[in-house]
Formats: structure tokens, C-alpha cells, sequence
């Protein structure tokens, strides 16, 4: 079970990633909007997989060291969307 939630966030950069490779013209992080919503949406994936994580956690799927490790790491990876997201929607406004 471990193993799963330590993929979640290899996962949510390759979700990430892969969508411009598909997409012709210019690159999501050139256009400002396409930014907000990108970040939006990773934004989204994390508070989801600390959601999940959580839940887990209260079903007795993971111990306390897990779940605390797992945790911070994704809060920590959403305090630094969090913080792009409002420079982005700054400069943008």
C-alpha cells in the first residue's frame, strides 16, 4: 500500500506532462492562462491524494510514519503550487 501512495506523485507529474506533448503549437507554460490552469489542476491532484491519503490512513491502511511522511511531502508540494499559482494570477491581474 506503501508503494502505491509513494507512486501517486510521480503520477501527478506525468499527468502533467504529458498533455502539451500531445497538444501542437505552443508550450502550456508559455501561454499565462494556460499556467493558472494547469496549476489549478495539480493544485486539485494534490489535495485529492491527501484526501485519499487521509482516508487510508483512517481505515488503518497505513501507520503514523507513513501516513505524517507521505503527508508533508504532498503539503509541501501544494504550498509551492499554492505560492505559483497566486504569482501567476498576480502578475496576470
Amino acid at each position: 500500500m506503501t508503494l502505491i501512495l509513494l507512486s501517486i506523485i510521480p503520477l501527478l507529474g506525468i499527468i502533467l506532462l504529458i498533455p502539451p506533448l500531445f497538444k501542437g503549437g505552443r508550450d502550456v507554460w508559455d501561454v499565462p492562462e494556460a499556467r493558472i490552469e494547469a496549476l489549478e489542476e495539480k493544485k486539485r491532484m494534490l489535495v485529492h491524494a491527501i484526501r485519499e491519503l487521509d482516508f487510508d490512513f483512517g481505515t488503518g491502511k497505513l501507520d503514523v510514519g507513513d501516513h505524517d511522511a507521505q503527508r508533508g511531502t504532498l503539503k509541501e508540494e501544494l504550498a509551492e503550487v499554492v505560492g505559483r499559482l497566486k504569482k501567476e494570477e498576480g502578475a496576470g491581474g
